[in-house]
């Protein structure tokens, strides 16, 4: 490849968000703001380029697409070799999932309204920092029964009333995150986050909700050589939603706490007092090897300890608890590519993972669910350079997933195998040293779907992006994605509708 072709492939890269260099010069990460969003979408706008590419991830040279301990294992001691670059993206953003195929206390339609400020401020031997500041707006519509946030957060436990409603979430988060070196080749960082929402349900019992989760990180990095790092880093995490059911004539209301699917309990009262208290911590180890240009390899191994304690408030101070439920996770991702030409990259990506969860009675000390859920995934993609200015990218996934449930409390025992696999395909084409279209489609197909229940599911995911460079420090990218699945074993679909606009400052 001519240094002039070579030059024109890394300004269109740059045109879209990132720049794959090799520097060596570090930069830090800072960010201060209020903002609406969502706090799941806050990843969309980091990955704007590749989510507008189909969502392929691996099989593309991208900043946002690494595979080293901060961007695939968490590790924030790693950021401030990770995040070389300064930049704030404002992001808008809106979300609508709706349709018939859901389960029984999910909302007919849910959309999200929400804005995020993500910054980058490198500052040298000072390390580098990342903020995030957000809020969200969330409407769940006809919201069948339930007054719980997480409904289905895999526990045995749901607390409802009679009717169906429309219930509003709204909030904001912050984050801030911290990275340097401390000595020679030992980097460490951490971060802490907050996040508060306010939520109501606007019939009957009027719910009212207030949950707030609390979350740190703290994770140390060595850098053997300019090739090789390895990193261990642990994350955890206090939430807490206070629940508040009141009739507004200060009548009696009626609610249900149900243990499992079939059995429940009546509350009555004039007010209703209910409290989900979550706590968790995930320990991770990162290796990363980056011998060239050529090639890049990634490992991380999670093991996730959390648990759910139900609870009812009696006066100010004192809580019984009702319900349990413990989660053990643990998970394995490897990841690589290799530059097989300057035109011509290949990736593999496989991953494992080891589930197990149960929930008990605790003034019974019953056991009333118990879960198994492992399996495996492997990855084959890669993309090619068909000139300098046009990229194509695909990514073949295929897996393998056991899953065993014990709903004793139900009398319902099940064990399901299953095989599903996605086809992500993803082109970008700069039209000008000023604007850049993006486009991607995936198909999906599940055996079993495991989060909704249905058999011989079929997805389609159709993306479209456009990005604009104002200036060599403004760009501007601009993604639209529409997402279908259909479940043929019982003829019920939903739709997703996603729309995000970033504003991407390269100083400030």
């Amino acid at each position: 490849m001519e240094n002039g072709q070579l030059a024109s492939i890394v300004d269109c890269a740059r045109q879209g968000g990132y720049l794959f260099v090799s520097i060596s010069n570090l930069k830090f990460v800072t960010f201060i703001s209020i903002v609406f969003i969502l706090s799941s979408s806050l990843l969309y706008s980091q990955k704007s380029r590749t989510s507008a590419m189909g969502g392929v991830s691996y099989s593309v040279l991208d900043e946002d697409e690494s595979f080293d301990p901060f961007q695939l294992g968490g590790n924030t001691a790693w950021l401030v070799n990770s995040k070389l670059q300064t930049r704030l993206d404002i992001s808008p953003e809106y979300n609508s999932n709706y349709g018939n195929y859901r389960r029984l206390f999910s909302a007919e339609r849910v959309n999200n309204y929400n804005t995020n400020f993500i910054g980058v401020k490198p500052l040298g031997a000072s390390g580098t920092f990342m903020g995030k500041a957000s809020y969200d707006y969330q409407v769940r519509r006809n919201n069948y029964r339930t007054l719980t946030k997480d409904t289905y957060d895999g526990d045995a436990f749901f607390f409802t009333d009679t009717t169906v409603g429309n219930t509003t979430y709204n909030g904001p988060l912050f984050e801030l995150s911290h990275s340097l070196k401390i000595y020679k080749s030992l980097y460490a960082g951490g971060g802490i986050g907050y996040k508060i929402l306010n939520g109501l349900k606007d019939i009957y019992t009027y719910g009212e909700t207030v949950y707030r989760n609390v979350y740190g990180n703290f994770g140390i990095a060595y850098k053997f050589s300019d090739n090789i790092a390895a990193g261990i880093s642990i994350r955890s995490f206090n939430s807490q939603e206070r629940i508040e059911a009141n009739d507004v004539n200060l009548m009696t209301v009626r609610t249900y706490h149900w243990r499992g699917e079939t059995h429940f309990i009546e509350l009555r009262g004039s007010s209703q007092k209910y409290k989900l208290a979550k706590n968790g911590n995930v320990f991770s180890s990162q290796l990363y090897f980056h011998p060239n240009n050529k090639i890049e390899i990634g490992l991380d191994v999670d093991y996730d300890l959390h648990s759910t304690k139900v609870l009812f408030p009696v006066g100010s101070l004192i809580d019984v608890e009702d319900g349990y439920a413990d989660f053990d996770y643990l998970t394995f991702r490897g990841k690589a590519r290799y530059s097989v030409s300057d035109n011509l990259l290949s990736a593999v990506s496989i991953s494992a993972f080891k589930h197990h969860s149960w929930s008990e009675n605790v003034k019974h000390n019953t056991l009333l669910w118990e879960w198994n859920y492992s399996g495996a995934n492997v990855g084959f993609g890669g993309s090619y350079n068909i000139n300098s200015r046009f990229l194509l990218a695909a990514e073949v996934e295929g897996s393998y997933i056991i899953s065993d449930s014990s709903k004793y409390i139900d009398d319902r025992n099940s064990s399901v195998n299953a095989f599903n696999s996605i086809v992500r395909i993803g082109a970008e084409y700069c039209a000008s040293d000023l604007v850049t279209i993006r486009g991607g489609y995936n198909f999906l197909h599940l055996q079993h779907d495991f989060l909704f229940g249905g058999e011989n599911v079929l997805g389609n995911k159709f993306t479209l992006g456009a990005g604009y460079k104002l200036s060599g420090n403004f760009d501007i990218d601009g993604t639209i994605q529409y997402f279908r699945r259909t479940s043929n074993s019982n003829n019920k679909s939903n739709s997703d509708l996603y729309l995000i606009l970033t504003l991407r400052f390269f100083t400030f």
